[in-house]
């Protein structure tokens, strides 16, 4: 019996054993199976997030060619799906913020027409539109809800031309009929739609109003070579007696804005080297002056106070006549694309441009330079116009529409054109302040300008005589700290009052630097020529640092944390130790001059830029290469970190300038410019991108801060779903 029991007791014993060894191993194949199915949600959580960072890398870019095109809804629903969702990573950069505003469009509306509209204008109020297209009728239109006020019979399907009376209460309209070969001219009251008078008898003809009296040109075309200008009338409106001609003047006439001159100029289907544009004197009717050898002239338009000609002709050249001095000058090159019509800004300052590649061009006109591509027509444009009150600009496409711009871009605003800025000198550069309210730049006579940037002409504050170079502004932007010409002497001014507070002598061994960084608070100032790198106290003047670079310093910047110096030129670029004295990393794998190097705002990650082509992005702690960034077709200039660390912006010397995503190390947009950007800045707020201009001045880009967009989509959602 006891045996018996012992037994038991002993298999009892085994079978806890064995239970417990089997709760055990049940509890290990659990333990197992949880981190198993953490670590394929971890995996899937990550491939989720990449897949995700990928997609924004490509719907933004995406979205930049939608723009480019015009198809500003298309972009914008490519953008949209990337707005803040709980649990989601913020993706958007500095370039969604950018294209996003983009993406609401200068085009403002767009108005369909029946048939292709050859031609338009604004009545002298503003608040109508004529609008002449080839399906025989001339429409007027509310200016403000684009609805039609009356539609009146032209009879003309080729050749039309519109043009209000100086008082907008007649309408002038003329055209050719395919069909039944009729060449018919109307005057029509507005107010009513009745015809007041009607001119026939007139070869091919065309019309042009006086802004300043009851007077109405009827052009008559010319030969095919445009040598025999035919005849131009000038019809009184009120009595509709002809009251002069202008012989052999031309196909094309236009009038200056007070009324007393007339320019005349033809066509012609074939380019003849006798062909001119002819000024006249509308109450005598003699010739003033003569432009020669303008060609297939199609479109021309006088300046608002009537000292510029402006002439656009077949070839796409557009030419200015100075009507003061009677010299000329060409705006635009010849490309081959019709140039049929050109309008000046009610301020004179800018020309729009309607081209036959569907696209208007808007041109400064002072510092004649193209600012502005306006794309989303599909076919070649006939007419532009800016209404009286310049809010708006006009164009009429052969597509059957009408669109209306936003003739005032945020895009690019220049700073100021006297900014003092050398693609390969490395001085003085401007400087933001650390809350963004001001930005320093130098200036060609020596003078420090402190500009407000969010005024919208970037107003200039103070002007600091003989400043120099801006350094930097102090962690409170109450003071900046400038540097003379000859890199002897550093001063210090209050921003507010434009008071010199200070002056600090530099205890330098060399006047001829070359390049400079400063540390973010301007505690400490390096200077670089050559192989000889020096650091100083701004405070005190006293040298830091004097040491021989490992290389001919092409660039030159220190650390967030200002402990270590980015030096780049060569083929490399190393990290140097202030306080060590010593290359405590190197990065090497260019195979061209290394323009730039940068870390990023938090201090992991190095950009470097080279005239190779390539960006290349290292891990800082270790200088592991993580990527190299190819995309420009000539050398990289330069490089800077957005300060939210999302994006990387490179300038080229292939005129662009392009935004990576560092989640991805893709490019997601580019902006094509027509010069190299050798310069670039991003604000501390992040709100806007600076670069050098073509003429050494300054360019910037605005962005709206990430609270703005979303408090404005909210806004719109709300009000959308208001009853």
């Amino acid at each position: 019996m006891a045996r018996k029991a012992q037994r038991e007791t002993e298999a009892a014993r085994n079978g806890e054993r064995q239970q417990r060894l089997e709760a055990q191993s049940a509890q290990k194949a659990a333990e197992t199976e949880r981190q198993r199915a953490e670590t394929n949600a971890e995996k899937f959580r990550n491939a989720s997030i990449q897949s995700r960072r990928s997609q924004y890398a490509a719907d933004v870019f995406a979205a930049t060619t939608e723009i480019d095109k015009g198809s500003y809804v298309t972009a914008r629903n490519f953008l949209r799906e990337y707005f803040h969702r709980e649990g989601l990573e913020e993706l958007r950069g500095f370039e969604w913020r950018y294209w996003w505003q983009l993406s609401s469009g200068q085009q403002l509306k767009t108005l369909p027409i029946t048939g292709k509209i050859l031609d338009m204008a604004w009545s002298p109020d503003g608040r109508l539109r004529a609008e002449g297209s080839s399906d025989g009728t001339v429409k007027l239109l509310h200016a403000e809800s684009g609805e039609v006020a009356a539609t009146l019979t032209n009879g003309a399907d080729w050749n039309v031309s519109v043009a209000f009376s100086y008082d907008g209460n007649g309408l002038a309209t003329a055209g050719y009929d395919t069909a039944s070969k009729n060449r018919v001219v109307h005057f029509w009251n507005v107010r009513d739609g009745r015809l007041i008078s009607t001119h026939t008898n007139y070869s091919m003809p065309r019309v042009a109003c006086s802004p300043a009296g009851p007077l109405m040109a009827i052009s008559t075309g010319g030969d095919w070579w445009g040598q025999n200008g035919r005849e131009i009338h000038l019809v009184d409106t009120t009595s509709g007696q002809e009251i002069r001609v202008l012989p052999k003047s031309g196909d094309r006439a236009v009038f200056s804005p007070d009324g007393r001159r007339i320019a005349t100029a033809n066509w012609g289907q074939y380019a003849s080297g006798s062909q001119a544009v002819i000024l006249w004197d509308v109450d005598s009717g003699q010739k003033l002056n003569v432009l020669e050898n303008m060609p297939q002239v199609l479109g021309m338009a006088f300046s608002p106070d009537g000292s510029l000609l402006a002439i656009g002709t077949r070839q796409g050249e557009v030419t200015l006549w100075n009507l003061h001095n009677f010299s000329h000058e060409t705006l635009r090159k010849k490309t081959g694309d019709y140039a049929r019509s050109v309008a000046f800004s009610p301020d004179g300052r800018r020309l729009a441009v309607g081209l036959q590649t569907h696209d208007v061009e808007i041109w400064d006109v002072q510092e004649r330079r193209q600012v502005e591509s306006l794309r989303g027509h599909g076919k070649e444009i006939n007419a532009v116009g800016y209404s009286p009150d310049g809010t708006q600009l006009a164009s009429a496409c052969e597509d059957g529409t009408i669109r209306l711009w936003d003739p005032h871009p945020s895009r690019v605003q220049k700073l100021v054109p006297e900014v003092k800025l050398q693609p390969y000198f490395g001085v003085g550069h401007p400087r933001f302040s650390p809350d963004s309210r001001w930005v320093a730049v130098a200036i060609e006579n020596g003078d420090v300008q402190i500009v407000d940037p969010a005024t919208t002409d970037w107003n200039v504050r103070k002007v600091l005589p003989n400043a120099g170079f801006p350094v930097a502004f102090s962690s409170e932007a109450a003071t900046l700290l400038t540097l003379t010409t000859d890199c002897k002497t550093l001063h210090r001014w209050n921003v507010a009052s434009g008071a010199m507070l200070s002056t600090t002598t530099l205890n330098s061994t060399n006047a001829e630097w070359g390049r400079s960084a400063t540390t973010a608070d301007g505690g400490c100032l390096a200077l670089a020529t050559g192989n000889l790198i020096e650091v100083y106290e701004t405070r005190t003047g006293r040298c830091l640092a004097h040491f021989k670079s490992p290389m001919h310093a092409v660039s030159l910047g220190f650390s967030p944390d200002g402990q270590l110096l980015t030096i780049g030129g060569d083929q490399n670029g190393v990290l140097w130790d202030i306080t060590a004295g010593q290359v405590v990393r190197t990065f090497v794998d260019h195979n061209n001059r290394v323009t730039s190097i940068k870390f990023s705002p938090d201090q992991k990650m190095i950009a470097t830029t080279s005239w190779d082509g390539t960006v290349r992005l290292w891990d800082a702690a270790t200088g592991k290469e993580l990527t190299v960034l190819t995309g420009h077709k000539a050398g990289v200039l330069n490089g800077v970190f957005s300060q939210d660390g999302r994006t990387l912006v490179t300038g080229s010397d292939d005129r662009t300038i392009k935004f990576w995503n560092l989640a991805t190390f893709r490019e997601v947009a580019s902006i094509q410019l027509s010069y190299a950007p050798a310069f670039l800045a991003i604000s501390p707020d992040g709100r806007i991108l600076t670069a050098s201009d073509s003429g050494g001045g300054l360019r910037c880009w605005r962005a709206p801060t990430l609270a703005e967009i979303d408090a404005e989509e909210a806004k719109e959602k709300a009000e959308s779903k208001q009853p």
